[in-house]
């Protein structure tokens, strides 16, 4: 019987290739939208699960107020850990981890920049359960190093690196053992460990200091078996309020520099975080509801495609279960035979997919920055295919078996089935399929939007053609002369030397009480601070809307003048700020000039205030604004001049464009995502309206006929086969477009500056999705163009 089955679908299937045609594509894009999309979830999920004992392991982060408002940061004071680690016994367990930023990196006299140096205590292996390949590091002695095995196969091919020397920034380290790789799935990425016992012992010097503050680590513990986490938060807040009063107690209520800290899952780290701080980088768990999100949807279009499809097709078939009815075939036999008939299409669409996953993986690494892979040949493979299949083909296949199931005979045999009722079922499934596709559109709408406005935001500066260089102090008595070459580059139009560059600045506070005219204030001003040589405003395109740049003049020396921006001004509520002093870093100074505000920080924060600080010492960055013509040659001069100066260390700039762009990584991805899978969505909408239209106008070609012998123009027939499908996509519009826009007020909401969503971008997505509607069927009107009456009515 089930032979008999098979044989049967693969007749039909042979038999009418348009509309097989037609749901093995709408099936296939389908399902491998749902694969790869499944791949994204499954690996964010799985993200540091590997830890043996992951359950007992927090990661003790802080949480405060700040100027951004309430803050998150997995960065721990260091010398605080250390104490509490000696006082709270369940936390003895210990890993620091602090970053030494970019080090200079060299291995056998061949020098490289690497982000991915960290320092580690001894503590490192025994709670993190990263495999070591040789050696055997412990970690407890100064100058220790563990290198990748990436690093190892890289520089000491067929030799064991133990043992080894390497040198980085400039101090001599010898290799303790080679770990592997970092694995894809833990958010803690590496490629050298170093012993931080300096770190740890320049922590218990630094802590606390006047402030209350000193160096911080990421830190992470495990605790006990059997011990509760929250009797184990109780302690350390006790402990923190009784010893540590002065310098971590909560303090200024009215919701001010609020301290406090708690305990989070180790494995929550890289999808529930919700750090504004995190050594490395993390996701969110909200990309992983909407990536599951849209692999479901997908998946329900294009099953929804094939029962419209297969709906509208079986009243081609219904002959055939009368004549089966007839020769005794049960309501059983033709469910069995349908859903047969699906499932073996859609296992041969679930294997197309695999091989079509397999084939854009490397272009969806590319999209989502992810090192996805598919294991074929594994029992979770096996498992997932046929699983797979027979969900796509019952999901598709159960109400086109049931509706033929209910076939009468006779009725059957005449070929009358209840095609209204049908037509409604099929109406709604086309309404379904364009809601979750208009949906999409409207979302993807919105999200371009979005990252239109971030790329053309006036940002304070022109970003254009401007990059920088990280001189690393290497430079410092010959700064002046490195500034005086390249200025004489071609090419290069400005030069500027700072301390301090955007996003790479010094952030400082005081009380406002000090600051003339709020003298009962209790608040605090914190502003962003940046030490700059008297080029820096024009280098950096900047504009002045009052005062000029720093100056002399009887009252005001160069030294003691300040640049401010408007969000100064603003705080501090001066109407006059020009020539108003101001005490800065001890010393009195004078309001020079109001430079327009500037974005230090991504669009998600507000503009702060900030204070431009003359010093003709700096030699930290090198800003250069260069001319957009032969901008290569111009880098590759700027290169030469770098390497007759400072021999010793590589060239590396950044344009500050790719700084900016860097910061919005994850909402440009977003962005690809969504126009790639709405795009899928409305593809596999427009076959099943393709092959809806076809059957429809199939079926209706002797009214057709009809009309135009009674004087119907082709205009009005084209009407009457389109208007229910443009109405159903009204409809649908009506009510995605409004849950769309909810949908991502929240994600709007994360930026403080975003673009107005208006009724332009509605009515775009719609007429967009009328237009594809209506292209899709350009083919069923030109065939209706071409009726001939009597070709088609000669049998009646």
């Amino acid at each position: 019987m089930l032979k008999s089955y098979f044989t049967s679908a693969l007749r039909r299937l042979k038999r009418d290739k348009f509309f097989s045609s037609l749901n093995l594509i709408g099936l296939t894009i389908g399902v491998t939208s749902f694969i790869l999309l499944a791949l994204y979830v499954k690996h964010e999920l799985s993200y540091d699960k590997f830890h043996e004992r992951g359950d007992r392991i927090y990661v003790m982060a802080d949480k405060s107020n700040d100027r951004n408002g309430p803050i998150k940061n997995s960065r721990y004071l260091l010398g605080l850990s250390l104490k509490l680690q000696e006082l709270v016994p369940e936390v003895s367990q210990m890993v620091h981890i602090s970053s030494s930023g970019e080090a200079l990196v060299e291995i056998d006299n061949e020098q490289f920049y690497e982000e991915k140096v960290h320092y580690v205590n001894q503590d490192f292996f025994n709670v993190l359960n990263f495999e070591i390949l040789q050696g055997e590091p412990t970690f407890d002695q100064p100058m220790q190093a563990v290198i990748s095995q990436r690093l190892s196969d890289k520089y000491y091919q067929g030799v064991s690196a133990v043992g080894k020397s390497i040198e980085i920034n400039n101090k001599q380290y010898h290799i303790a053992g080679v770990i592997e790789n970092a694995p894809a799935n833990t958010h803690i990425q590496y490629e050298i460990l170093l012993s931080n016992e300096d770190e740890v012992a320049n922590g218990l010097k630094e802590y606390p200091n006047e402030h209350g503050g000193g160096s911080v680590a990421l830190t992470v513990v495990k605790i006990p078996s059997g011990t509760d986490i929250g009797e184990v938060d109780l302690k350390v807040r006790k402990v923190i309020d009784e010893v540590f009063i002065e310098t971590q107690r909560n303090k200024y209520e009215d919701g001010k520099l609020i301290y406090g800290t708690y305990f989070l899952p180790f494995s929550e780290v890289h999808l529930k975080s919700g750090f504004n701080w995190n050594m490395f980088p993390v996701s969110d768990i909200r990309y992983v509801y909407l990536f599951g999100s849209i692999a479901i949807l997908i998946l329900v279009i294009a099953c929804l495609n094939y029962v419209n499809l297969a709906t509208a097709r079986s009243l081609r078939k219904m002959k055939e279960v009368g004549v089966r009815k007839v020769l005794g075939a049960d309501r059983k036999q033709i469910v069995r035979q349908t859903i047969t008939e699906s499932t073996l299409f859609a296992f041969f669409s679930v294997l197309l997919s695999f091989g079509i996953a397999e084939r854009l993986l490397p272009f969806y690494n590319s999209l989502i920055n992810r090192q996805l892979e598919l294991s074929y040949w594994s029992a979770e493979f096996v498992v997932f295919v046929f699983g797979l299949s027979l969900l796509v083909g019952l999901l598709s296949g159960f109400y086109p078996a049931l509706r033929m199931s209910n076939f009468k005979a006779i009725k059957a045999l005449s070929g009358r089935s209840g095609g209204k009722e049908k037509a409604g079922v099929r109406r709604g499934l086309v309404w379904f399929q364009f809601f979750i596709a208009q949906g999409l559109i409207v979302a993807t709408l919105i999200i371009q939007s979005q990252l239109s406005y971030l790329q053309n935001k006036d940002l304070g500066y022109d970003r254009e053609h401007l990059l920088f260089i990280d001189a690393k102090g290497y430079l410092k008595e010959d700064v002046q002369s490195f500034k005086g070459e390249i200025s004489r580059v071609s090419g290069v139009e400005q030069v500027s030397l700072t301390n301090g560059i955007l996003g790479r600045n010094s952030i400082s506070f005081m009380q406002m009480k000090e600051i003339e005219g709020h003298e009962d204030s209790e608040d605090y001003l914190v502003m962003d601070s940046f030490e700059v040589d008297s080029a820096f405003i024009s280098t950096m395109g900047m504009e002045f809307v009052a005062g000029g740049g720093f100056y002399s003049s009887d009252q005001m020396a160069p030294a003691k003048s300040l640049i401010v921006n408007e969000a100064f001004v603003k705080k501090v509520g001066w109407e006059h700020p020009i020539g108003m002093p101001f005490e800065f870093w001890g010393e009195e100074m004078y309001i020079a000039g109001v430079v327009k505000d500037f974005h230090n920080e991504s669009l998600k924060a507000t503009v702060k205030p900030a204070i431009l600080v003359l010093n003709k010492n700096t030699y930290l960055y090198v800003s250069v604004k260069v001319n957009s013509s032969n901008i290569r040659e111009t880098v590759k001069a700027l290169e030469d001049k770098w390497n007759a100066f400072v021999p010793e260390s590589p060239f590396q700039f950044q344009f500050y464009d790719d700084v900016y762009d860097k910061q919005y990584t994850t909402e440009i991805r977003l962005g690809k995502v969504f126009n790639i899978f709405s795009g899928i969505a409305i593809t596999i909408s427009i076959l099943g309206l393709i092959g809806l239209t076809s059957f429809t106008a199939e079926q209706r070609l002797k009214e057709f006929g009809i009309r135009k012998v009674l004087g119907a123009e082709v205009k009005q027939l084209i009407s009457l086969l389109s208007r229910e499908f443009i109405l159903l996509i009204l409809i649908a519009f009506a009510i995605a477009g409004p849950i769309a826009y909810w949908s991502l007020t929240g994600w709007l909401e994360s930026f403080q500056y975003k673009v107005e969503i208006g009724p332009l971008t509605f009515v775009l997505a719609l007429l967009l999705t009328l237009a594809i509607a209506l292209l899709s069927m350009t083919y069923q009107f030109r065939k209706i163009s071409r009726v001939n009456p009597s070709e088609i009515l000669r049998s009646e």
